[in-house]
């Protein structure tokens, strides 16, 4: 209850100024390179990765978006039908329709930011989310195509918003690190810097044969505690 009072009509405002604050922090360790943190969250905070990377586009090198709003008005027009609780929540979170506050409205959808946005972002999602439709993805693309921005975006044929499978999650867990290989890598050591290089648009279900390779090396890589408990019995990563 806290956390909605605290961000009453600043929904991608006062939330994410949390987010930076604590890349800030970060930077200031002295162990930590501050030109090499990144941020990722998945639903609402995909959403506050997003609100990040467009709006602070100097506080982070990389952003990992899972399942995260781009849109907040398309958002929410899909939602009054598919899931109108949720939309009823977040309608009353901004202050009223979007008619009576429309700043507020625009505060909370990144796109209208992303001009801003300068590090790389990279994007996962499922094409059955009852929660964030897929087509905020696309939305996300086709910005940041027309604007040149350096993305990724990688999505799962008949996954759910936090995705349901062992599979799905070895997947992602293993193209994330792969991205911040790529993106956070220091100078010198193999890494593009910032996008330099790196394609533009990596679109993928998951199903090339390099990805099937390396899903052998999965064994090694991802702890069990990393991994979700409410898999399909049937769909089992041996560890």
């Amino acid at each position: 209850m806290r956390f909605e009072q605290g961000t009453y009509c600043a929904v991608g405002v006062d939330d994410v100024a949390d987010v930076v604050n604590a890349g800030r922090y970060l930077k200031a360790l002295p162990h930590v390179d501050p030109g090499r943190v990144g941020v990722w969250g998945i639903s609402y905070g995909g959403h506050m990765t997003l609100c990040a990377l467009t709006k602070h586009p100097d506080a982070f090198a990389l952003g990992v978006n899972l399942a995260g709003v781009w849109d907040e008005s398309a958002w929410s027009r899909w939602a009054e039908q598919e899931y109108p609780l949720a939309a009823g929540y977040f309608t009353a979170r901004l202050g009223g329709p979007e008619e009576f506050r429309p700043d507020v409205w625009r505060e909370a959808s990144p796109r209208f930011w992303m001009h801003q946005m300068r590090a790389p972002l990279v994007n996962l999602h499922g094409t059955r989310d009852a929660a964030v439709p897929f087509a905020q993805l696309d939305e996300i693309v086709k910005d940041c195509v027309a604007s040149g921005k350096v993305f990724e975006t990688h999505y799962y044929p008949d996954e759910t918003h936090v995705f349901t499978h062992r599979r799905t999650w070895a997947d992602a867990f293993r193209k994330i690190e792969r991205a911040l290989e790529r993106y956070l890598k220091p100078a010198g050591s193999g890494s593009s810097g910032q996008g330099e290089g790196a394609p533009r648009d990596v679109n993928s279900a998951g199903e090339r044969a390099g990805d099937q390779d390396a899903a052998k090396g999965c064994r090694r890589t991802l702890p069990r505690d990393l991994l979700p408990v409410y898999q399909d019995p049937d769909d089992q990563l041996a560890l």
